[in-house]
């Protein structure tokens, strides 16, 4: 599972300042090893996998720098790679802090300024922090104290403004040191009372370090008891954590001088003893000179001035290996004044010319420290200028093409719209050719319907007018021979009745054809009607229904709806072999639905079928009544038809 970038962030920045001197103090071998186990379980390129092999890397320290720094480079390529510009930052911070610290401060040096070239790229106030912080550090180890007070500062005030108090106050113990080291005591204690009031609500142990260096600085400034004070507050804290030898280090030299001062020369012989006991445990040669140089002190004051000699002449030879300084700047001091109380004039004129040349050194340095900055800042300046012209010109040209995209996208939309504008067209023309052939058939349909109802009507009425008068007019013929005969012969009543039942047949026929019901009472009447002389008949037995259509349609809706039952009726008895039938109207609204059922044959309705006239007929008559209609079929069961119309309103 990945670790959100802003915590990441934050884990590396804590972590990353003591990991070196966290593997010296506890061997932490298996904490590397495991670390890069870890990374190399990850089998894809991740800021997880990049942080846990810098951690690994950074964790070897001082057990195997070459190996150390490869790894830390791995994991910074790795961050490149991945474009994780937070974490490239920290990885790049992490070779310049380790080389620092292992006296490479001229790799050091370059690391920090390809950190700030990647600040500037990826506009990290964190990672420009961290950069100034960095060469901060590296100016003090150097001498040049005022352009590591600027460095100092200008990480300070991005801090701030990022609200970022564990680095403003770490960056305010750096400044303290600086100043203490420029010996401007003043200023260093003051920056480190700050410090110490950040670190106590965050950072207990940070805390407890910066008040051991806050008591350092009382007690050059001749202030025993506000020495005394924080030195054995740091302690009481120090005490809570396993991880505070270095602090205590520092805590028992502090108490050396402190008990010096009350001439408890016991307690602090006591004090010493345990301060070189952790520079001998860790091997540390800086840590063993600063215990020789106070032992030497201690000696003096003791007045065993050989002694103290010989330990300060140790010290000055560590302090020359390690090429600091500050320290050999004082260590140089104490040599001159410990020659000059024994006698000792030519080696006292000796310490004090290299207490000289150092100070010398140390001012000239500064002096062109300062001249370099400037230079640094007018090149910077010009790389600067130079670049945002170049920027300048990348902008316009980006301009230029977004202009370009611009309109390109502009007229793709122009087409775009100009093409659906057509296709829309066409479909609005295609649908206007549709519905006008639709009219067109509607029209012709009630044409033909309009003719063939004249044409039934007609029919009808020289049947009931014509046919209809013979056969009446041979009824009564037939009736007078038969009164006339005395004995009416079988043949004579037979035709008579024949005769009769020509006259109901053409009755019958001329009535379909021409219901005069409908016409008079309705579709309800005419239906019924219908339906009874079909019971009649005995050809099957139907069942009408009907529900909210007693209102009057339009004759010719009515007289189409009429058709359309008459022929689905004729094809139950003609087909269906059904011996019942159910006929239901239901309006609701302007919305008729009829249902006609029987209980007939059927038909596979999922087999494809030839479509007879009477059928194509229906199907006419109801597009024309603006209506669906829908037939199911079974073997079984018999046919179901369903018939739907959306009557206009009246």
């Amino acid at each position: 599972m990945l670790l959100p970038m802003p915590v990441l962030k934050r884990i590396v920045y804590l972590l990353l300042p003591m990991v070196v001197w966290a593997a010296a103090a506890h061997g932490q071998r298996a904490d590397a090893y495991k670390a890069l186990q870890q990374a190399a379980a990850i089998k894809n390129e991740t800021p997880d996998k990049a942080f846990l092999t810098l951690k690994g890397g950074s964790l070897l320290g001082r057990v195997n720098p070459d190996s150390a720094l490869l790894i830390m480079h791995q994991a910074l390529e790795m961050s490149r790679r991945i474009s994780a510009d937070s974490l490239t930052a920290v990885c790049i911070y992490a070779i310049a802090d380790y080389n620092m610290k292992i006296g490479n401060l001229k790799v050091a040096a370059h690391y920090c300024d390809t950190l700030l070239l990647h600040a500037g790229k990826t506009k990290s106030t964190h990672a420009a922090a961290m950069g100034y912080v960095t060469s901060g550090i590296i100016h003090a180890q150097q001498g040049y104290m005022i352009t590591s007070m600027e460095e100092f500062h200008k990480a300070l005030a991005l801090q701030e403004q990022r609200k970022d108090s564990i680095a403003a106050a770490m960056t305010l113990v750096c400044l303290g040191n600086v100043y203490f080291q420029d010996e401007q005591k003043e200023q260093a204690a003051y920056y480190y009372r700050k410090a110490v009031g950040v670190q106590e609500e965050i950072d207990s142990l940070g805390a407890a370090s910066t008040m051991v260096n806050l008591a350092s600085v009382y007690i050059q400034m001749h202030q025993p008891d506000s020495g005394l004070y924080y030195n054995n507050l740091a302690r009481d804290i120090v005490m809570n954590f396993d991880n505070g030898e270095e602090l205590l280090f520092e805590n028992y030299l502090n108490d050396v001088l402190l008990q010096m001062d009350k001439n408890n020369l016991a307690a602090a012989d006591a004090s010493l003893d345990k301060a070189l006991a952790i520079a001998n445990k860790q091997g540390a040669i800086f840590k063993l000179a600063r215990a020789l140089q106070t032992s030497a002190t201690l000696a003096d004051k003791k007045g065993k001035v050989p002694q103290a000699i010989s330990q300060m002449k140790e010290a000055v030879g560590y302090f020359e290996q390690i090429g600091h300084l500050p320290l050999l700047k004082t260590a140089y001091r104490g040599m001159y004044e410990l020659y000059d109380k024994s006698n000792n004039t030519t080696g006292a004129l000796e310490m004090l010319k290299k207490y000289k040349s150092v100070s010398d050194s140390l001012y000239n340095d500064q002096v062109t420290a300062r001249i370099n900055d400037l230079n640094i800042r007018y090149e910077t300046e010009k790389k600067e200028k130079s670049l945002a012209e170049k920027e300048e010109a990348i902008r316009r040209k980006n301009d230029e093409l977004q202009m370009l995209y611009a309109v390109v996208v502009v007229a793709l939309v122009i087409v775009l719209l100009v093409v659906a504008i057509y296709v829309q067209s066409k479909r609005a023309q295609k649908q206007r050719a549709i519905a006008e052939r639709q009219e067109r058939d509607i029209a012709l349909l009630k044409a033909l319907m309009t003719g063939e109802e004249k044409e039934r009507t007609r029919i009808a009425r020289e049947l009931h007018d014509g046919l209809g008068g013979i056969l009446a007019a041979s009824q009564m013929q037939l009736s007078n021979i038969a009164e006339a005969t005395i004995a009416q012969t079988p043949e004579i009543q037979k035709a008579g009745s024949l005769v009769s039942r020509a006259a109901e047949e053409a009755r019958r026929i001329a009535h379909n054809l021409l219901p005069e019901t409908l016409m008079r009472a309705g579709l309800d009447s005419a239906l019924r009607e219908y339906c009874l002389s079909i019971n009649e008949s005995k050809l099957v037995d139907i069942e009408y229904e009907s529900l909210g259509i007693e209102q009057r349609m339009a004759a010719s809706t009515e007289l189409a709806i009429y058709r359309v039952v008459q022929e689905l009726v004729n094809n139950i008895i003609k087909h269906a072999k059904a011996t019942q039938a159910f006929i239901q109207l239901h309006r609701h609204h302007n919305t008729l639905s009829i249902t006609i059922e029987d209980n007939g044959a059927g038909f596979d309705d999922s087999a494809p079928k030839k479509e007879g006239i009477g059928l194509a007929n229906i199907k006419s008559r109801i597009n024309y009544l603006n209506g669906s209609i829908n037939i199911k079929s079974d073997r079984q069961k018999g046919t179901s038809v369903y018939i739907e119309i959306m009557l206009q309103k009246e």
